[in-house]
């Protein structure tokens, strides 16, 4: 198929007379060249290859005899392989790039963060996040060091969330609700089980024992959701957060409360019931981020998402790779569900886009000498790649991220009675 042989992509330069990253545009050519791909050759650190598979002998049956071989007819030369319509570019050998190339590229294009937990990854035990989206990991594969929330609010639109939740998010009847919901639990429990009517000041992190999976499970209220799109450069290019955290949540969880309730006996219809009723208030509440670091697409789908183009030296994006992936993330309603450029799916109209921009290396064209041609070619990276990294080498952890507690005094606290909770009072004594 006819292809036009240059596309867009971007690619990130430091603007003038500032440290800022600008993301410009610019063309580069798709390469048709098989041999150009991502190598997963590079085992991690203190990684011992698998023992070989023996295989056993196969018997020989010594009355088969063996074919003789034809001496008679000269070996013919192989044939010369057929040269696609293509520049030289396409057929000369591509400069090496192995996923464990990845957090030096991060280094290098000034992704720290991002760099120090893509090493974490590849070099962590073998796990991998269930779907159930209430599943807890193991307490060694809880990172609450390398990402900091001050860290993740130094970006002017997820700030801009943050001050929304702790203002007024945390207010909402839904916020009311889920708080609600998890003070009530403590206080029935108490009630139920012990007839105690539960007059404490809480501290919720105490009850949960210093795990912040506990705090998080028991009394996480509210949040505000943020994309990478939230994430990204005044000019729209990917940043040390994008590259870290992507798509992930503000959070809101109760950390003081005070709780003042009292019992009696409910005298109405049968039997007299033991009940009790509390106040509450709220006033001070947890602020952190939280995000699950993985590389797991939609269960059941084929698509998986894209992560840009990378080389030793960094990353590029090429639109036509981000729009399928746009694509593949909406609705399954609406979702066309396709590895775009490696489909029969592939529109018609727009296939010359997604056979060149998706799938493909590509190479940007800058460099006129070996030495500079080195780092003209990106290679496209998806959730796939990582997922058959792990399935190779047994390596290759998912791991939940938590920020600092930071622990906020309410200027206005938040109040609110529970339900009656009764019980028969012959339970009582």
């Amino acid at each position: 198929m006819t292809t036009l042989n240059r596309i867009a992509y971007f690619k990130p330069e430091k603007a003038v007379l500032s440290r800022r990253t600008e993301w410009k545009k610019d063309i580069c050519k798709p390469l048709d060249n098989p041999q150009a791909h991502v190598l997963m050759d590079k085992p991690p650190a203190g990684w011992t290859p698998p023992p070989p598979k023996i295989e056993e002998p196969k018997a020989v049956n010594k009355a088969e005899k063996k074919p003789e071989k034809d001496v008679s007819a000269p070996a013919k030369p192989a044939a010369p392989a057929e040269k696609k319509d293509s520049e030289d570019d396409d057929c000369r050998t591509q400069p090496p790039f192995d996923m464990l190339d990845i957090p030096g590229a991060m280094k290098k294009m000034g992704f720290p963060v991002a760099a120090k937990l893509a090493q974490r990854w590849f070099h962590g035990r073998e796990y991998v996040l269930s779907d159930d989206p209430k599943a807890e990991y193991p307490s060694d594969m809880v990172d609450t060091r390398d990402v900091t929330l001050s860290f993740v609010l130094g970006y002017k639109k997820v700030k801009a969330k943050y001050d929304s939740l702790i203002r007024e998010k945390i207010y909402s009847s839904a916020a009311l609700g889920m708080a609600t919901k998890a003070i009530h639990a403590i206080v029935e429990k108490k009630f139920i089980d012990d007839g105690v009517a539960f007059t404490c000041d809480v501290d919720t992190f105490s009850l949960s024992n210093g795990n912040i999976q506990d705090l998080h499970r028991d009394f996480q209220f509210q949040l505000a959701s943020v994309s990478s799109l939230d994430t990204l450069s005044d000019s729209y290019g990917p940043t040390d957060l994008t590259a870290s955290l992507a798509n992930f949540n503000l959070m809101a969880a109760i950390a003081n409360a005070s709780i003042r309730s009292e019992k009696y006996y409910n005298y109405g219809a049968g039997a007299p019931v033991f009940c009790c009723k509390s106040s509450v208030e709220i006033t001070h509440i947890y602020a952190y981020a939280k995000d699950s670091y993985s590389f797991s697409d939609k269960p059941g789908r084929k698509s998986s998402q894209y992560l840009g183009h990378w080389n030793k030296y960094g990353v590029v994006m090429v639109p036509a790779a981000v729009a399928a992936d746009f694509a593949n993330g909406l609705s399954e309603k609406h979702s066309p569900d396709v590895e775009w450029g490696d489909s029969p799916d592939t529109p018609t109209l727009m296939s010359y886009i997604y056979d060149n921009g998706f799938k493909k290396p590509i190479d940007v064209l800058n460099g006129l000498f070996n030495d500079l041609r080195k780092k003209d070619v990106y290679y496209p990276i998806r959730n796939s790649d990582y997922n058959a990294w792990r399935s190779k080498f047994k390596r290759g952890g998912d791991f939940a991220i938590y920020t600092e507690l930071k622990k906020i005094k309410l200027k206005k606290s938040i109040n609110f009675s529970l339900n009656e909770i009764c019980k028969p009072s012959k339970q009582f004594s």
